[in-house]
């Protein structure tokens, strides 16, 4: 005997008035009906059922888990949404706005059958749906459900099953209290591979945060190892959980768990502006270690909205033709044929010169523009080793300097030893000045040590005076060889680049010194809270030649760092003016640093160190 689905009008004109037909379907690889059966609707929904990750029965507490059908798990194949909203509808939820994804999330799960394949329903309600109890499937493709409860509008729902994700304490319980917590998936963890700032965002959102406040990784506690590793390869091009994409299998381990901290408040304050950061790059010269070259290891100097500046090398993923247009531009290079990235083979480790990986991912959709804000992306966090940091070339290469005291001047600006920088003009015999872009402590070493004293360092920005005109920037240093380099400032500039446009109060100035530089601090005040969150206040001035000094605001604090167990902390912010200064972070786990003491440092030198 054959049946079709116009046969459930059979069944349902008679006696089994509350019941519905169900259908065993046909499989492509048959070559007939294997036939059909008659439940009771009530008896449909008593075999379907929510388990959570220990196997209880998630609808005592919630409205999401693992599908149960029969004591087994339900095959995602032609699973839908009519089918997602039909079975919320048996179960007594509402019957649309569900969700549903799958995967092998829970370790029970192969202790479970699989009882149904290709769910397929024609609309929200179970009585048009069709089934196999035969299947094809693994635990990889079994459905988890996540329902609306009456009074809960889709609305809120949608784009927000915070039941997907939560965040745990060190104890394993759910916790939504400010501070990095474990984040799990299902129950398991989340590997870090891709992970980046628009993921955080988006699982935040997802468990109904504003936004993210920051992330990191690690195997920080142990009760990581008690969980699986369910999601990795997490890449969001927004910050919206539906522009995700994510990989249920990995090759990660606990070392790669992602920990989140989200942002619970109206999304007003300064942690939403953590993405509000500015890029500059530079190039430098792997043979001279001069930067200001026009071909070398691409570096970037990140500047966040709290003022903290941090400075690395650049990872090669996402890497595009149009990055390397956008970054040669914005440094003030116009000729396409000569950008390249070049081949490392051959050049010096980039590992041996102390930087940190700080720019990943960074991919430009536009070649003809020099602003990376409105063409590019790129991540904050990177999942790269040095081996894949990029080399660029942008122009032709400069030439070296060799009569630095022919070609500039210092000329003193004030009693404290403050000189401006100045340059002769080309066959003419005044001088101009020379932009402060690029210019660092060393060249300013460097400056001083060529016109008789034994050091400096770089000074605050000083104003143009008596008509005088730039004509020399990027001018660059090299500690070792003494070698300088620069560029020929023009005022036309031949160029769309702002970055090359400098101010009239951009004008390089240094300190030039015989003794060594001493630092005094003072401890004003110092606290720590129990998440590891420190701040510290401090008075700090230098003594030069004898004379005591408060530091510059506009330059030395943004030299100043903390370190601990040997590590510079991440995140750490400065603040303050006329040397005082209050510098704020987090402190490392104990199972990473025992010692809870850091060192406040300047320029890389150790000034003071405190213990909590």
């Amino acid at each position: 005997m054959n049946f079709d689905e116009s046969d459930e009008e059979d069944c349902l004109s008679s006696e089994w008035v509350t019941s519905t037909v169900e259908f065993v379907k046909f499989n492509p690889d048959w070559d007939k009906t294997v036939g059909f059966r008659v439940v009771d609707t009530d008896s449909a929904e008593a075999l379907f059922n929510l388990v959570d990750a220990s196997g209880e029965n998630a609808r005592d507490g919630g409205r999401s888990g693992l599908l149960i059908y029969n004591d087994g798990t339900v095959c995602d194949d032609y699973f839908d949404q009519n089918a997602a909203d039909a079975i919320c509808s048996l179960l007594g939820y509402q019957a649309n706005g569900s969700s549903y994804e799958s995967g092998s999330r829970y370790p029970l799960q192969k202790e479970y059958s699989i009882a149904l394949d290709d769910v397929s329903c024609r609309n929200n309600t179970w009585s048009s749906c069709t089934y196999s109890s035969l299947h094809n499937c693994g635990h990889n493709e079994d459905v988890f459900l996540t329902c609306i409860s009456d009074g809960q509008s889709e609305e809120e729902h949608s784009g927000r099953n915070s039941s997907l994700f939560e965040l745990v304490d060190s104890n394993g319980q759910q916790t939504r209290e400010d501070g990095l917590h474990l984040i799990l998936h299902h129950g398991g963890t989340i590997c870090n591979d891709r992970f980046d700032n628009n993921t955080a965002a988006a699982i935040c959102r997802e468990m109904n945060f504003t936004g993210s406040r920051e992330w990191s990784s690690g195997s920080i506690w142990d009760i990581q190892s008690s969980y699986n590793i369910t999601l990795d390869e997490v890449a969001c091009p927004t910050e919206e959980w539906d522009s995700c994409s994510f990989m249920t299998s990995h090759d990660c381990s606990h070392s790669e768990d992602v920990f989140l901290s989200c942002e619970s408040g109206d999304g007003s304050d300064e942690a939403t502006d953590l993405y509000n950061v500015t890029i500059q790059f530079e190039i430098i010269d792997m043979d001279s270690n001069l930067s200001g070259a026009t071909s070398g290891l691409l570096l970037a100097s990140i500047t966040m909205p709290s003022g903290e500046v941090v400075n690395g090398t650049v990872c090669d993923d996402s890497f595009n033709q149009n990055s390397i247009a956008a970054v040669c531009r914005q440094l003030g290079f116009e000729d396409e044929d000569i950008f390249a990235t070049l081949n490392p083979q051959g050049l010096p480790s980039t590992s041996e010169l102390g930087y940190d990986i700080v720019l990943d991912d960074f991919a430009c959709n536009l070649n003809d523009t020099d602003d990376i804000t409105s063409g590019c992306t790129y991540s904050l966090e990177h999942n790269c080793d040095h081996s894949e940091d990029i080399f660029i070339r942008c122009g032709p290469d400069a030439d070296l300097i060799s009569n630095i005291t022919d070609l500039f001047k210092l000329t003193q600006r004030d009693p404290r030893g403050l000189h401006v920088v100045e340059k002769i003009e080309p066959e003419m015999e005044t001088y101009g000045g020379v932009c402060d872009d690029g210019f660092t402590d060393v060249t300013a070493g460097i400056l001083c040590s060529h016109f008789g004293w034994e050091t400096g360092r770089k000074g605050p920005s000083q104003l143009l005076r008596n008509g005088t005109n730039f004509i020399s920037t990027r001018l660059n240093c090299d500690a070792r060889t003494r070698q300088c380099r620069d560029r020929a400032y023009l005022n036309n500039n031949n160029s769309n680049s702002s970055v090359l446009l400098c101010a009239p109060h951009e004008l390089a100035s240094v300190y030039c010194f015989n003794d060594t530089m001493d630092y005094e601090v003072d401890m004003l005040r110092a606290t720590v809270n129990p998440a590891k969150q420190f701040s510290m206040t401090i008075m700090m001035s230098y003594y030069k030649e004898g004379e005591l000094f408060y530091l510059h605001n506009d330059v030395d604090r943004s030299a100043v760092a903390v370190r601990q167990c040997g590590d510079t902390l991440a995140r750490v912010t400065v603040s303050g003016t006329t040397g005082q200064y209050t510098i704020a972070g987090r402190l490392l786990a104990r199972i990473i640093c025992i010692e809870q003491c850091v060192d406040i440092t300047v320029h890389g030198r150790i000034v003071y160190r405190h213990c909590f």
